[in-house]
């Protein structure tokens, strides 16, 4: 009883000082509402299809893009361009590190013996604030940070 009393005393106090209590960082495990389109090769119905879908050329003044990730009412949008192996399938993600937004975009399935061109475009469901957005795609060769961009949620 004298420990609630206490407690309160100290909020009552910290109230009146001006120091209103912050609200918790969202705890890390599940994330936000995510949803995810896939266009290009990763809707290819086989390597036949899979053609129609070529990785787009890389030379030293054009590099492989990366993923742009823009804040937007509500949360982030991330659209990721990115070249790999035919006949693959992808799935995204999405968790929560304290103020980071983790989008993990896994590709799996049984590659066909090409290489192709596909976007994922993934939006995510943000409370407003400032966050940290990371991109990581998981593939046969593991799982690699690819962008990573800190934005203000309205």
């Amino acid at each position: 009883m004298i420990l609630a009393r206490t407690a309160t005393a100290l909020l009552l106090a910290l109230a009146a000082a001006g120091c209103a209590a912050r609200p918790p960082a969202p705890a890390h495990g599940p994330g936000p509402t995510t949803r995810a389109s896939f266009s290009g090769c990763l809707v290819a119905k086989g390597e036949a299809d899979a053609a129609n879908h070529p990785a787009p050329a890389v030379t030293r003044s054009a590099p492989a893009p990366t993923a742009r990730i823009d804040a937007v009412a509500g949360g982030v949008t991330v659209e990721h361009p990115l070249t790999h192996a035919c006949c693959l399938t992808a799935a995204v993600t999405t968790r929560l590190e304290g103020r980071t937004a983790v989008v993990t975009e896994r590709l799996s399935g049984s590659p066909c013996r090409c290489r192709c061109g596909s976007t994922i475009r993934t939006e995510v469901s943000l409370a407003p604030g400032a966050w940290t957005v990371a991109v990581e795609l998981e593939d046969g060769s593991g799982t690699r940070r690819v962008a990573q961009q800190d934005v203000k949620v309205r």
